[in-house]
This record gives C-alpha cells, sequence and structure tokens, in this order.
C-alpha cells in the first residue's frame, strides 16, 4: 500500500508564539533522505523512459504503481528538488517561464569599445545614450558578454551609434544592439560533428578568434565559427535534459519506502 510522503516524517514541538506552553506538534521538514549516489550504477534497479507530453508526476506514478500517492519516489530517483521546474514542462509552461524568467531588456556594446580597464556598469546606476539621449538604470552587468540588462522602455540608437555613459562608474561604450533578456547571448561555443550523431562542445568567449580555433584538435576544419546560445536556447537544453526519467522496478517500491522511513526518522 501506498505512503503518505510527509506521513513518514518525524514530528517535533515547536512554538509558534512567544508562549513557551503553547507548543505545536509539527512534521519536521527540515529532514532529508538521498539516493545514493552510485544508484545509477545498478541497471537492474530502475528503467528509463522518456515524458513525451506535459503530464505530472503523479500520472505517471499512477499508470507504473498504481497511486498517485507513489509520486514522491519518481522525484527522489530522478533527484527532483523542485517539482514544478525541474520537472520536464510541456511547450506553454516552458513558454511561460521563459517569459517570466527573462522580463527585461538586454543593450549589447562593443567590448572592444567600452574604457573599462577591469571594471564593470554598476548595477543600480543609469546609463546615457549620446545620440537618442535615452537613459535606463542597470539591472544587471556582464562585461565578458557586453551586456547590461534594463527595463523595457528606452530606445536606443545602433547605427550612429549611441555611446553609453554610466552615471556612477563613468564607463563608455558603443551600442550595438538591444534584444529581449530572452534572447540574449548566455555564452558562445564551437560544435564538432564527430560523425556518428554524437557531438563535442565547448563554450568560448565572445570574441573567440580563428586563431584560437585552429589550436584546437582538429583546426578550424573540424570546429566551425562560434555560435551564440541565447536563454532561451539554454532553458530548452535544461528542459530536455529533464525528459528522460527514470521509474524504480515495481518489484522495489515496498522495499524502498520501508529503507525511506527507517533513515527518515
Amino acid at each position: 500500500m501506498a505512503i503518505q510522503y510527509f506521513g513518514t516524517f518525524p514530528t517535533i514541538e515547536y512554538n509558534l508564539e512567544k508562549d513557551e506552553t503553547d507548543a505545536k506538534t509539527v512534521v519536521d521538514i527540515t529532514k532529508r533522505v538521498g539516493i545514493r549516489s552510485d544508484f545509477s550504477e545498478h541497471i537492474g534497479s530502475y528503467y528509463k523512459k522518456l515524458v513525451t507530453d506535459g503530464r505530472r508526476p503523479e500520472i505517471y506514478a499512477l499508470s507504473a504503481y498504481g497511486s498517485v500517492l507513489n509520486h514522491w519516489i519518481l522525484l527522489h530517483v530522478n533527484e527532483v528538488v523542485d517539482p514544478y521546474f525541474d520537472w520536464v514542462l510541456d511547450y506553454a509552461k516552458f513558454d511561460a517561464y521563459i517569459q517570466k524568467r527573462y522580463p527585461d531588456e538586454v543593450l549589447i556594446y562593443d567590448i572592444t569599445s567600452a574604457n573599462q580597464y577591469g571594471k564593470n556598469f554598476v548595477i543600480g546606476e543609469t546609463i546615457t545614450g549620446s545620440e537618442s539621449g535615452a537613459t535606463a538604470v542597470v539591472k544587471d552587468s556582464k562585461a565578458d558578454l557586453g551586456q547590461i540588462v534594463y527595463e523595457s522602455g528606452p530606445t536606443w540608437n545602433a547605427s550612429t551609434p549611441d555611446i553609453i555613459t554610466g552615471s556612477v562608474s563613468g564607463l563608455t561604450a558603443n551600442v550595438e544592439s538591444t534584444v529581449k533578456e530572452y534572447a540574449a547571448p548566455r555564452f558562445y561555443e564551437v560544435v564538432r560533428d564527430n560523425g556518428d550523431g554524437s557531438e563535442d562542445r565547448l563554450i568560448v568567449d565572445k570574441g573567440f578568434s580563428n586563431t584560437e580555433r585552429a589550436n584546437l584538435p582538429g583546426g578550424t576544419a573540424s570546429w566551425p565559427a562560434p555560435v551564440v546560445v541565447d536563454n532561451a536556447t539554454y532553458e530548452y537544453r535544461l528542459n530536455e535534459e529533464n525528459r528522460e526519467i527514470k521509474f524504480l522496478n515495481e518489484s522495489l517500491i515496498e522495499t524502498f519506502e520501508e529503507e525511506f522511513k527507517e533513515k527518515i526518522q
């Protein structure tokens, strides 16, 4: 019979108020039990399956084990901490997550034009465009990528171009472009096709040169020019990694539950 996850946890006496005589019995949610690190080596203990739709772990638990109460086993076996975002999201939920996670805009500037000298634009300072007169408050700054994150609104002049100046840092840089935050570069990578369906990927600097690429094994013939991986693509890859899930073999469920109850106490 399936067990209630928090029904296995020990309880403690907890004072919700200053009155020590008014203690309440509550579940001790600070307790943790993890899966042994070599679990993946025991192939006979589980099987894998691809999640091809947006069904939640409760539905898969019902299908595999006959009870939605066993969804916590799926979460443990797959090391899911946040059941909402560590579990694969369907298209609609993924899109909503991206819009919420990356709501702002990003100004991309020419890092070769920035008089940074090891400094960076300061979070909270105001940047002003020399041509457009547009202003924005810096929410985040990424010097290695030549990016400033700010709230949507200002229109910058990228053709002249605008030269932005930080009100606190005093730094200046030429504006290259602006993009939605979800479409902004997360990093740059070079990808080698191994010819057998697999690929090798290396994260490189924004200004990764042809000379540096030529020094890689196989040279420029094996490693095409760097490509941008934007925030949305990065998040998509993470979501796809969550698509393959492990199912504990049904014959081991009862043993798993008993060991969990023992160790959580």
